[in-house]
């Protein structure tokens, strides 16, 4: 059996899980940094109103922005490698053809 030669920091698997992890790094850096500027919601004085049963109409933001969502991951597909295609859907029920019942 022949050994495989060990990976350098040069191969592009290595490169690919570097770029990923540093991706990964940012991402977190970022959700990070929302969390800091935001508050929850509904804030207490909303609860506290509600609790009176006041409706609350205009509610304020929670200043988190918009939720983004930048990667697919696709099971058993190298980190780097372009996913495949998926296939069609394909239709449920069996489909009759003429030359089935001929």
């Amino acid at each position: 059996m022949a050994q495989v030669p060990a990976k350098t920091k040069d191969h592009p698997d290595v490169k690919a899980m570097q770029t990923r992890r540093e991706a990964q790094t940012r991402s977190n850096e970022e959700a990070m940094k929302r969390m800091d500027a935001s508050q929850p919601t509904p804030t207490q004085e909303e609860n506290d109103l509600a609790k009176l049963g006041v409706a609350v109409e205009d509610k304020q933001p929670d200043g988190s922005g918009p939720t983004v969502i930048r990667n697919t991951v696709v099971a058993n597909v190298p980190l780097g490698a372009e996913p495949p295609d998926l296939p069609e859907a394909v239709p449920q029920g069996r489909q009759r053809t003429k030359e089935a019942h001929s």
